[in-house]
């Protein structure tokens, strides 16, 4: 079975929009993409999930305060020891690399802050 190279265009191109997109807001301290990771059950049953960034840093400006392992704007944890295994550890680095944020608060505070 040959491997088609036409079909993989539009996975390289969604993935070079990501990357672009998500250069694009800066954020002062590493970070990455990441979700929030609700009860197994609902887990299975949601589809779209909004794409948060994941500090990988605490931030410490004035009055703006986020600590290492938070989401820039804040989403509640409900599951902590699910989130720090599946969304702080390197089980996924590259995630950044093929998926945009897509948080609306996050984005409106990076570029609020940072634009």
């Amino acid at each position: 079975m040959a491997l088609n190279l036409n079909a993989l265009r539009p996975v390289e191109a969604i993935r070079a929009a990501a990357l672009a997109f998500n250069k694009a807001l800066r954020i002062p301290v590493r970070w990455r993409v990441a979700e929030r990771i609700p009860s197994a059950s609902r887990y299975l049953s949601q589809k779209n999930r909004a794409q948060h960034v994941l500090l990988l840093e605490d931030i410490n400006e004035g009055r703006f305060k986020r600590k290492r392992g938070e989401f820039l704007c804040k989403a509640r944890i409900t599951n902590p020891a699910a989130h720090e295994r599946l969304n702080v550890s390197d089980i996924d680095a590259d995630k950044s690399k093929r998926v945009k944020v897509s948080c609306q608060k996050c984005l409106e505070i990076a570029r609020k802050r940072w634009q």
